[in-house]
């Protein structure tokens, strides 16, 4: 690689680093504890992959230094924004290119959910990897890149294995219906996605295995159902139907009323059974028969399409500033402390502690974003409807909302509407609209 294509890429990853080093340490999540237990434990929790615990385990050299993972994921998307750059605008204008970066880098979710530990940092990169592999043919070793991001990204989140075959259905509906004012797909690129799919599950059904248990993608599937019908407002009905028949747990009990208790809470059935995997069979027992009850079904496709809907108007990334991670009981705290403990005193004193540098205030980049957002869909009903557009930038502009909003609506829908879904990826309406405008110029 020559300076003359490295130097965008490590200004653009500075750029991307700009909010963690702002905090003074990696952005963390209450999930960011369980992540690096698993990496560093070796073992494969039931609720989520094991694939981003050990990404962090190996990019933070072993523990040297979280500064590690996060580096690594604003390098990763430095790399695939330079190149979406590079084919639509070309090599001209990277002083542009930099400046667009840094702009969405602080005032949107591009920079803060790059600087975070946490595999939202891949859902974009999911995005705009699929997008390349499904409408530019490359080199044989920038296909296997972009491939292995695929089906890395898969394997770091469930969420994401719905994702890319979302993008791919999104790609082929929309050729068929725009009479040809869109790109066609490449075929081989589909099937790439298909395979990288196919890898990732393997992958997941494989680290299961190789850990004692049922080789599944998910241990946690039907937990996790038995918190999507709470939050539906299905279970109660159902369970009032079925417990004079049944012995179950949760029959006896008055239910909390989120799912986060239910699923989390020191004082749940879940818990008190001695967790996920000591209570899966109880929650087998309990989605098995309410999915026999149309009335359940039908409670869930109802509460799926309102929190979808709602999902929309939450996007700002405000809850990272959240006083509970310097809590010593906070899932994030004992694993720094325990993986990581020389780093401890620079967790404590960032920002996002309210240590030495002060508190971490976000409502300034969340009115930021939200101007941003408005400005990028005005710019993309712009240039879609009064543009003159030309096929390849239709397809951009529209693949990369439809893409941002399915990425957002698709989570809430199958848990509940959540600020991160929708912030993580919808920087990526702006940044389409900032590709075609300098192509343009």
């Amino acid at each position: 690689m020559s300076l003359r294509t490295a130097w965008p890429l490590l200004v653009a990853a500075f750029l991307l680093l700009l909010p963690a080093l702002f905090n003074g340490y990696p952005l963390v999540y209450s999930d960011t504890g369980t992540y690096l237990s698993s990496g560093f434990q070796l073992g494969v929790p039931a609720d989520r992959p094991i694939a981003y615990g050990l990404f962090c385990r190996i990019a933070s050299l072993n523990g040297r230094t979280l500064w590690g993972p996060i580096v690594v994921q604003a390098l990763l998307t430095a790399v695939l924004l330079w190149s979406g750059w590079r084919n639509t605008v070309g090599d001209r204008r990277w002083g542009h290119f930099a400046v667009a970066v840094g702009v969405l880098s602080v005032c949107t979710g591009m920079g803060w959910y790059a600087g975070r530990l946490l595999p939202d940092a891949f859902t974009p990169l999911l995005v705009l990897a699929s997008i390349e592999l499904l409408f530019k043919r490359s080199s044989w070793l920038w296909t296997l890149f972009l491939l292995a991001m695929i089906g890395f990204a898969c394997a770091t989140h469930f969420s994401h294995l719905l994702i890319a075959p979302g993008m791919v259905l999104f790609a082929w509906v929309l050729r068929a219906i725009s009479g040809g004012r869109i790109l066609r797909p490449d075929p081989r690129g589909t099937l790439l996605i298909g395979l990288a799919l196919v890898l990732s599950v393997i992958g997941l059904r494989e680290s299961n295995r190789m850990a004692g248990y049922p080789a599944q993608v998910s241990r946690g599937n039907a937990i996790f159902l038995v918190g999507r019908m709470l939050d539906s407002g299905v279970l109660r009905p159902g369970l009032d139907r079925h417990c004079p028949e049944e012995e179950w747990t949760l029959c006896g009990r008055t239910l909390p009323a989120r799912s986060r208790e239910l699923l989390w809470g020191s004082d749940s059935p879940i818990t008190v059974a001695g967790g996920w995997d000591e209570y899966s069979p109880e929650a087998e027992a309990i989605t098995s028969t309410l999915l026999a009850d149309t009335r359940t079904w039908t409670g869930l496709v109802g509460a799926g399409m309102r929190d979808g809907i709602a999902q929309l108007t939450q996007w700002g990334v405000g809850e990272i500033a959240f006083a509970w991670y310097r809590n010593p009981v906070s899932p994030p705290y004992l694993a720094v402390q325990q993986f990581v403990p020389h780093e401890l005193d620079d967790y404590l004193a960032s920002r996002q502690n309210g240590g030495l540098r002060g508190e971490l205030e976000l409502r300034g980049v969340d009115r930021a974003y939200m101007i941003v957002l408005v400005l990028g869909l005005l710019g993309m009903i712009t240039l879609l409807f009064r543009g003159s557009v030309n096929p390849m930038e239709r397809t951009l502009l529209l693949v990369l909302l439809l893409a941002s909003a399915f990425a957002a609506m698709s989570c809430a829908a199958l848990s509940m509407p959540d600020q991160r879904f929708l912030a993580r990826v919808s920087w990526l309406v702006p940044w389409a609209v900032a590709l075609v405008a300098m192509r343009r110029l």
